[in-house]
């Protein structure tokens, strides 16, 4: 039986070996924007605290060993993971011109984390600027003439044309530009870097790992004895190794049981 548990983080809590049980939480709850922020600070402080891995549900992590204790009775070792984990590359191939960030700054959705060089996408943009401005003028005074006679209502239609395929190049110019800035797809801390002043970067290849460190679960195997026990909405909290504490709610609970192991 597997449990979600919404939860609110307060100090960080550092990466210790996994063992074979895991529960599973999310943050929520007044403190959760102030606990969120301290435990990025924190973590920019010390990066060691973080402990890239995979998630129980398939995807990349940070994981560390808790004790979840729900309805002050029951209580299980728990995984705690970030939903929010993402490794993050160049949408076009490349060379990187500038790293902006190291591993462990804490970073904001749409922050430069790198730059590839843009001589060739400048130079596009200005080229389709000019052809831009060039056929706006074109239009304008196609407009005049049409309005005293000297124009056909065809070239008239063929200069408003040429204007919106400029327009249109223009625009595609300035997506590939924004195609060489590596950007943070939300807030979190930077947990691994490979980018480098330099180095060839392929579209799709990873460069960064951005983890938000709020909202977090938990994901523990409850024996199927005790599942009963626990609901939807069952008061928890989670215990570091440390000591340090955040409470919780159960969110979700999986009626699945493992036949293997009973849980």
């Amino acid at each position: 039986m597997t449990l979600d548990i919404l939860q609110g983080m307060r100090p960080p809590l550092r990466a210790l070996s996994i063992l074979p049980f895991a529960l599973l939480l999310a943050s929520c709850g007044p403190d959760v924007a102030a606990g969120g922020a301290a435990a990025m600070n924190a973590a920019a402080a010390a990066p060691d605290t973080l402990l890239p891995t995979s998630s129980p549900e398939g995807a990349a992590a940070t994981v560390a060993l808790v004790q979840a204790v729900v309805s002050d009775e029951l209580e299980f070792a728990a995984m705690l993971f970030s939903d929010l984990d993402a490794e993050v590359g160049a949408r076009a191939d490349g060379v990187v011109a500038s790293v902006a960030v190291e591993m462990g700054d804490v970073v904001r959705r749409g922050q430069l984390l790198a730059r590839l060089d843009d001589a060739r996408q400048l130079a596009r943009v200005e080229s389709a600027t000019a052809a831009r401005d060039l056929s706006r003028i074109e239009f304008e005074r196609m407009d005049g003439l049409l309005e005293r006679g000297f124009v056909t209502q065809a070239q008239h239609d063929e200069a408003r044309y040429n204007l919106r395929v400029a327009e249109a190049v223009l625009r595609e110019a300035e997506v590939e530009l924004e195609h060489t800035r590596i950007v943070a797809p939300f807030d979190g801390v930077v947990t691994r870097r490979v980018a480098g002043t330099g180095r060839t970067a392929e579209a799709g290849a990873p460069l960064f790992r951005v983890t938000a460190l709020s909202p977090l679960r938990a994901l523990a195997r409850v024996p199927e004895r005790e599942a009963a026990r626990i609901v939807r909405g069952s008061p928890a909290f989670i215990t570091s190794e440390t000591g340090a504490q955040a409470a919780a709610v159960v969110a979700r609970v999986s009626a699945a049981v493992d036949p293997g192991s009973g849980t």
